[in-house]
């Protein structure tokens, strides 16, 4: 169970093993055993014994800000990353290995944005249908160019790449604007602030799963940041923003099923200078349907498994791929 603190005030304290979540409409108690992780996103009380205990548990806090970005883990030191990998992972943007895996991970994502499309185009009208299948065709056009891309270091490839990447994405997101009504339509991408209601939700989902990706980056013993696309940023988690993108899709579905299903309400949002960031109703109504969204059950290996825990094996064979690869 994810807990997510989003009411100015609250305070969480741990009496025994169990989490007392006080604030000013109620007061609850959860079993810390039935507790994975604690979002916080707005100002509340914590007390020590309660962090220590969390963090004995391997139960993760994350802080984001009132845009959705994480600002802050507290995680147990004995997840810190391998010495091994990490030496392997400086070298993955001077190696082919590096391009292999980018390129892995951008056609996933366009080809997620494909299937997303097609989901979407189930139902709707003929002439819909017919839109989107052109917006699907000439995003593998894309596809297939990123398949032939080659080099013998990311540096080689990265200025393509991008472009690919990046007009692919603008043929989606321009699609996706069409599939709104009128009032909720948007221009392209803006980030913060949001010039509008839909990038204004969809950064805050992408914030939150920033968070969730670099957690399963430091359970897997990786250093989440040293990048291999990204350029190293100082102080950025640079693997992060790589290994975020094909798991996007999670986010843009779940925000398009707000919207299409009128779930938004325009009192989600503060205005502010040059755009717009959610409220606290605005959150909860996000995190209480991206968290759906992770906890949805698929088939892998004829087994049931959480599309969260799916995310977080994909980064474990990641790890292990790099790992045991002879990189040097």
């Amino acid at each position: 169970m994810k807990i997510i603190i989003n009411e100015f005030g609250s305070k969480i304290s741990i009496k025994e093993d169990t989490v007392c979540i006080t604030n000013k409409n109620k007061k609850e108690r959860i079993a810390l055993d039935c507790i994975s992780e604690i979002v916080i996103s707005n100002s509340c009380l914590l007390t020590s014994d309660l962090i220590y205990k969390c963090i004995n548990k391997n139960i993760q806090f994350s802080f984001i800000d009132k845009y959705g970005n994480p600002y802050l883990y507290i995680e147990n030191l004995n997840n810190a990353c391998s010495p091994i990998l990490k030496r392997k992972q400086i070298l993955l943007n001077k190696n082919s290995l590096g391009i292999k895996i980018v390129k892995n991970i951008i056609i996933k994502k366009l080809k997620n944005r494909q299937l997303h499309l097609s989901e979407i185009a189930k139902n709707r009208n003929n002439d819909i249908k017919d839109e989107i299948k052109v917006c699907i065709k000439n995003i593998q056009e894309y596809i297939n160019l990123l398949e032939n891309l080659n080099g013998n270091k990311i540096i080689d490839i990265r200025q393509l790449l991008q472009s690919y990447e990046g007009n692919a994405g603008k043929l989606y997101f321009k699609q996706i604007s069409k599939l709104l009504k009128p009032k909720y339509k948007f221009e392209g991408r803006s980030f913060n602030p949001s010039r509008d209601f839909y990038n204004c939700m969809l950064n805050y989902s992408y914030g939150v799963m920033y968070g969730k990706i670099n957690e399963y980056c430091i359970r897997a013993r990786l250093d989440p940041y040293i990048g291999i696309m990204h350029a190293d940023i100082y102080n950025r988690p640079t693997l992060t923003y790589d290994l975020i993108e094909p798991y996007r899709y999670y986010c843009e579905k779940t925000v398009f099923k707000l919207f299409s299903k009128s779930m938004v309400k325009d009192n989600m949002f503060f205005k502010i200078p040059n755009g717009y960031y959610l409220n606290e109703e605005g959150k909860k109504l996000l995190l209480t349907e991206f968290y759906k969204t992770l906890n949805i059950k698929i088939k892998l290996e004829r087994k049931n498994i959480t599309i969260s825990n799916k995310i977080k094996n994909d980064i474990i064979l990641l790890a292990k791929f790099i790992g045991d690869s002879d990189i040097c």
